[in-house]
């Protein structure tokens, strides 16, 4: 009876060590698994911080973007007005050139008649 008992203590003893064993093991898993979240944490913080920068920086190019479109609608709009006016102003200059062409014309087909008429 006595060796049963010897027996038992000493089985009990081998499982309260195997326990003891298994617990360190766990125990030093766990932090393991503390540090692992702790730095993956930490990470996704600095890709959040990092992605909201990105969005901020990303807002101010649009609107830096629909600026210079806006500006470049404007710069078209003017080009077309100083076109037409251009285009109007070549008119009235060929309109003109061909005025004086025929006033010249004329004058001298009018001395040519006069000098007809002297000669005569």
């Amino acid at each position: 009876r006595v060796e049963n008992l010897e027996r038992e203590r000493e089985a009990v003893a081998q499982q309260k060590l195997a326990a003891t064993q298994q617990l360190e093991h766990l125990t030093k898993e766990r932090a393991s698994l503390e540090e692992g979240y702790a730095r993956a944490r930490g990470q996704a913080e600095t890709f959040c911080q990092d992605l909201t920068l990105a969005r901020a920086e990303h807002q101010e190019l649009q609107a830096k973007i629909a600026q210079a479109a806006s500006a470049l609608d404007k710069k078209a709009s003017e080009c077309q007005a100083l076109q037409s006016k251009l285009q109007e102003s070549q008119l009235s200059a060929r309109q003109q050139c061909e005025k004086i062409e025929q006033q010249m014309r004329d004058a001298i087909s009018s001395v040519q008649q006069e000098e007809l008429l002297r000669s005569e």
